[in-house]
């Protein structure tokens, strides 16, 4: 899971269609390339929904390899510790680095964000 991908799935099904092979290209590239369908979703999300989750992402992939909890928790200037009970109550392991999260995981972590953010 990358940004790209958390953007695309918020917007889109994503169908993987084909693989391309280095040699479909020039200069070839280091990379495995795919043409992937984008089908917008029926069920898209508001704006600002969508806003909230890049967010959250763009401030944990900013540091990929740190841990989620650690990462958030900086960007939002919130205590670690709570941010990381809201999130296990949310299902999500605070240790768990950015790429693992799934789209639905990324909306539950979007709404503990703002719920920490909150005062009390």
């Amino acid at each position: 899971m990358s940004l790209l991908s958390v953007s695309c799935q918020l917007h889109a099904d994503v169908k993987s269609l084909l693989r391309l092979p280095a040699g479909a290209f020039l200069p070839r590239p280091r990379v495995r390339s795919t043409l992937l369908e984008l089908t917008t979703r029926p069920d898209l999300p508001c704006p600002s929904d969508v806003e909230d989750v890049m967010r959250v992402a763009r401030a944990a992939f900013g540091q990929r390899r740190k841990q989620l909890a650690k990462t958030l928790a900086a960007v939002l200037a919130v205590p670690r510790q709570r941010l990381a009970e809201n999130l296990r109550g949310a299902g999500i392991d605070p240790t768990r680095r950015p790429e693992t999260l799934s789209v639905d995981e990324w909306k539950a972590a979007a709404s503990v964000a703002a719920a920490v953010r909150r005062p009390k």
